[in-house]
């Protein structure tokens, strides 16, 4: 039976050769479409590959290869092309914000706020300010995470938001939120940990009045609620 089967196998594969005929995928943007079809972040790489061997001057291919190192999880690779990046173009907004993030991801936060500093020298968005304020909160530096967090309240939000990584009922959570939002949040966090309950808590409040489905400020103000300065 299995020779049988193997048999049966070789017939169709060879069918399938059989009946293959002449390809129309000859050009670099029909295999481009090939590849996006298939779906291979593999395929995707060696394409970029080839078209920046063409051209290495094109910082656009370096930085959709750095896209597809970091989402694979090619953390070294994605920070190398970066650097590539930043010779050609030492402000590039992108590689100096994704230099930034590949730190944070790795717990490097010294690291992390340095490159958030030089990304905010020649950028300034909400989302950079809350992430740099959001790394010195971690470094228990309060007083540097509120300057920052004031830098993300005094601009427009307009529909800027970010996400929130959060632990509930045991499973860790992700949910984007308004980054206004997020700043009264992360200030609640802070007086909390000044012990100032009161301003905690008002700082949650306007969370939720901002974005009434935050759910990491729900938690904290139902906690508060329950502890005494």
């Amino acid at each position: 039976m299995k020779y049988t089967l193997f048999l049966v196998a070789f017939l169709i594969v060879g069918q399938c050769f059989g009946q293959k005929k002449k390809s129309n995928y000859n050009t670099d943007e029909n295999r481009k479409q090939l590849i996006e079809q298939i779906g291979d972040n593999r395929l995707k790489i060696d394409y970029l590959i080839d078209q920046y061997a063409k051209d290495t001057n094109d910082v656009v291919i370096l930085r959709d290869l750095a896209v597809l190192y970091y989402q694979g999880n090619g953390l070294v690779q994605a920070y190398n092309i970066c650097q590539l990046v930043l010779k050609k173009e030492k402000n590039d907004v992108f590689a100096l914000r994704m230099t930034a993030g590949i730190f944070e991801k790795n717990n490097q936060v010294e690291e992390a706020i340095l490159h958030y500093q030089k990304l905010l020298a020649v950028s300034e968005t909400n989302q950079d300010y809350y992430q740099l304020a959001s790394l010195y909160f971690k470094n228990e530096n309060y007083k540097s995470c509120q300057h920052y967090l004031s830098k993300v309240l005094s601009k427009e939000a307009g529909d800027d938001k970010v996400l929130i990584t959060f632990e509930k009922d045991k499973q860790t959570m992700n949910q984007m939120v308004a980054v206004h939002a997020a700043a009264y949040n992360m200030l609640g966090f802070v007086y909390m940990n000044q012990n100032e309950i009161e301003k905690a808590k008002e700082m949650c409040e306007i969370a939720l009045k901002i974005d009434p489905n935050f759910e990491l400020a729900k938690g904290n103000l139902a906690y508060l609620s329950s502890v005494k300065e």
